[in-house]
């Protein structure tokens, strides 16, 4: 066996030993290549979950800038309708408007009622039921501020989505 070791020339030997480090090389360089190409896949699959998370980003700060629109407005409105309450509240308190009733003193036969001049002053609310004009009328404006601004936001955050 060493006879036929000794029978192969050096040049033989080294080039079979060349050929074999190259096979292992070209082996190697394959498996890498592989594992480069499902790295560049995996690069490619975070990137695109990337964007998408971001584009998810924008639409749900653009959803938040349009809510708080919403809101604020709402705010604004509920601010000036208090201060419209307000307002009217100062105003029928120091004389400036008046709430008057539309009525007229009728006496009904065999009332006992001496008939005479009627009472000179006009027919108006008591204290209380002035209060609960205030309160139902500014009632029914928060209601319809609010019928408003959930109409806002329905068309301009919620039909968006879509």
């Amino acid at each position: 066996m060493i006879a036929l070791l000794r029978a192969v020339p050096l040049w033989l030997w080294l080039v079979i030993a060349g050929a074999s480090i190259l096979g292992v090389t070209l082996i190697q360089l394959e498996h890498a290549q592989a594992e480069l190409e499902q790295t560049a896949m995996n690069l490619e699959s975070a990137n695109a979950k990337a964007e998408s998370l971001q584009s998810t980003l924008t639409i749900q700060r653009q959803l938040y800038k349009d809510t708080q629109a919403v809101n604020d407005e709402y705010d604004n409105r509920l601010k000036a309708l208090q201060s419209d309450k307000d307002q009217l509240s100062r105003d029928l308190a120091d004389g400036k408007r008046r709430l008057s009733v539309n009525a007229s003193c009728v006496y009904r036969s065999g009332d006992s009622r001496p008939i005479g001049k009627p009472d000179d002053a006009s027919p108006r609310l008591t204290d209380s039921a002035q209060r609960d004009y205030l309160n139902l009328r500014s009632g029914i404006e928060r209601q319809r501020a609010q019928i408003e601004g959930l109409q806002t936001y329905i068309t301009t955050v919620c039909l968006k989505q879509r």
